[in-house]
């Protein structure tokens, strides 16, 4: 009898702690927001034949999101520039890049997220480098967050050659875990 009591108590236990750990709640709304990268950035190119390898950083000011107003991103990029081709949606230099954001306001809450992008065209007909983001990780109030991104980022020359701040949008889904 004892061990049939044990075996209840330890179902009930473990079907509490699954119903406790598996559930997340997905922000309701997606969570488009825009990166406003400012003048500050320190990107090079160095051509290498036929191309240019893209490489350093760039911090940018997160806007119109509740979640993220007024967060800091901080971007490490890398990346290759060379001829584009006829069907290349017709621009004669494409772009591929790849690197990775921290996002902070405070210290200990803090988003890592990888992102990567090729040269397309943007809303406006223009050039942009179009591509995925995913939340590598959460810390903080973001601790167990999960998440992806379609983004939509200047391209490296347009940042080496604007003097003005530059704005890139990211249409994100985040799930974050919900709290006890």
């Amino acid at each position: 009898m004892r061990f049939f009591y044990e075996k209840i108590v330890i179902t009930i236990i473990l079907f509490l702690f699954n119903i406790t750990i598996g559930k997340t709640e997905i922000i309701k709304e997606d969570q488009n927001f825009l990166m406003v990268i400012g003048i500050e950035k320190n990107i090079s190119k160095k051509e290498v034949g036929n191309e240019s390898i893209i490489s350093g950083n760039f911090n940018a000011v997160l806007s119109d999101n509740i979640l993220l107003k007024d967060y800091v991103a901080s971007c490490e990029i890398i990346g290759r520039a060379y001829q584009g081709r006829g069907f290349s949606c017709g621009f004669s230099e494409m772009e591929s890049l790849k690197g990775f954001c921290v996002i902070k306001k405070e210290e200990k809450d803090i988003i890592v997220m990888e992102w990567f992008c090729t040269t397309s065209t943007g809303p406006n007909g223009d050039a942009v480098c179009s591509g995925k983001a995913s939340i590598v990780n959460g810390y903080g109030v973001f601790a167990g967050i999960t998440g992806n991104a379609n983004i939509s980022i200047p391209l490296v020359k347009q940042m080496i050659n604007e003097k003005n701040s530059l704005k890139s949008l990211w249409e994100a889904k985040f799930y974050l875990p919900e709290r006890l």
